[in-house]
């Protein structure tokens, strides 16, 4: 598995930077900062968190968008991490309680009903076992607890105009993929009941019709996000209104669910 996920995998490459750092380390600690910042207002605009509660987030990273919400809430955070390096980085830069693991592997460790919100940004349409990992979800939150959910959204009109050269089927990392009906349909079965579910995210650095642009006509492109960081910010800043466009006609290719504890017997999914 991780052979998909090569150090210039995007995700692997963001870091926050100081304020001394090179120029091009600071455009891509911007996005990572940005990207945080709509985290941590959809959570804060979905549920109140004080020094009491308790949150996990599965598929962390480097934690920094943990390390924001404990900061900036008091909350008790933990992340789980499958990928050594970002799991290491979050103990020792940002001093989380990160293990290095998937829920499976820790399920059995953590007690049932821990946690008031657990989010997975861009975690379920990796999932080998979804399933069994919304079981285990469902199992640790508490009673009224709340679930995020944010994946690509397959019913995007973009997919349907550029088909398998749309910027988000990443193939073979994406292994499945949700219109808003199957990704409700998916949360209720596993016994969970939609609060809101949205055609937005967090993960929207750059126009979605020109990075599929790029993958339809092979476009080469530079895989090291600081060696590029000059032309993609200018890449950025020149398509800014067709990134606007395509977010007031709902075509930023996202979905975010926001859903809580249901009365649904899951069981069922074992029958």
């Amino acid at each position: 598995m991780q052979a998909h996920y090569p150090p210039h995998y995007v995700i692997n490459q963001f870091r926050p930077a100081t304020a001394d750092a090179p120029v091009r380390q600071r455009l891509v600690a911007r996005e990572l900062e940005r990207i945080d910042r709509l985290k941590l207002r959809r959570v804060l605009a979905t549920c109140p968190l004080d020094f009491q509660a308790r949150v996990l987030d599965v598929g962390c990273n480097l934690g920094s968008f943990l390390a924001a919400l404990r900061d900036r809430t008091g909350c008790s955070v933990a992340g789980l991490e499958p990928a050594p390096t970002p799991a290491k980085y979050a103990r020792e830069h940002f001093h989380l309680d990160v293990r290095e693991a998937c829920l499976d592997e820790v399920a059995d460790s953590i007690a049932p009903g821990s946690f008031d919100l657990i989010t997975l940004w861009h975690v379920l349409e990796h999932l080998w076992a979804p399933r069994r990992d919304l079981r285990i979800v469902r199992s640790l939150l508490k009673p009224g607890g709340t679930l995020i959910v944010e994946v690509p959204n397959f019913d995007d009109p973009l997919r349907r105009l550029f088909g398998r050269s749309w910027s988000y089927i990443d193939v073979p990392r994406h292994l499945l993929h949700f219109t808003p009906r199957t990704l409700r349909n998916f949360l209720e079965d596993a016994g969970f009941t939609i609060a809101t579910l949205e055609c937005t995210g967090t993960f929207r650095p750059y126009s979605v019709t020109i990075s599929s642009l790029f993958t339809l006509f092979d476009l080469g492109y530079e895989p090291d996000l600081e060696k590029s960081a000059y032309a993609a910010t200018g890449i950025r800043y020149a398509t800014w209104p067709l990134f606007v466009l395509e977010g007031l006609l709902g075509m930023r290719g996202l979905l975010t669910a926001v859903a809580t504890l249901g009365a649904k017997d899951p069981d069922r999914w074992h029958r």
